[in-house]
């Protein structure tokens, strides 16, 4: 990911991306409530894009939640994800795990998103390709090894719940 924040900044607490689109516009993020303790909290930060397949990528900090926003340069079109994600080494495939483990009614796990070219080369859309729940294990990481092996670092369930969610180095392992 390209993280040119200094291309975007927060002006007055807004966040302006252009979207090229037949019209041209601007796509707007603006905060509200910051620094209260009211659960209607709203804070989005610019986080970088990915050239490679013209989306921006937004995060949204809430209350109690966490998102990222994967937004298509050419068309506005949003991709809700868990957490930021990587490409994998072709730009076929977007990946993202969940937020770490701990977090009461957060999903836990991985997401993988396929990356499709429309008629119109210049332009993608995004769909969800799978997306693994385990009941078990909690993954803190991943890289990708190819764009069909994705390795991931693990820790059971139980060790984050029995060492206070900091599972010990020797407690991970690795899933591929």
């Amino acid at each position: 990911m390209t993280q040119d924040t200094i291309n975007f900044p927060k002006i007055n607490g807004e966040i302006k991306l252009l979207i090229e689109g037949k019209k041209p516009t601007q796509l707007s993020f603006r905060d509200t409530l910051i620094n209260t303790d009211d659960e209607n909290i709203r804070e989005y930060k610019y986080e970088g894009q990915f050239k490679q397949i013209d989306h921006y990528v937004v995060s949204g900090t809430f209350w109690e939640h966490y998102e990222i926003y994967l937004i298509n340069k050419k068309t506005g079109e949003n991709t809700l994800l868990w957490n930021v994600p990587a490409l994998s080494p072709s730009n076929q495939f977007i990946a993202n795990l969940s937020l770490p483990f701990g977090l009461e009614g957060t999903p836990i796990g991985i997401q993988i998103w396929r990356i499709n070219k429309t008629n119109n080369t210049s332009n993608f859309s995004i769909s969800k390709h799978i997306e693994i729940n385990p009941i078990d294990w909690a993954p803190t990481d991943f890289v990708w090894q190819s764009d069909k092996i994705i390795l991931l670092k693990v820790a059971k369930v139980d060790t984050f719940l029995n060492s206070n969610g900091i599972p010990h180095k020797n407690d991970y392992y690795y899933l591929n």
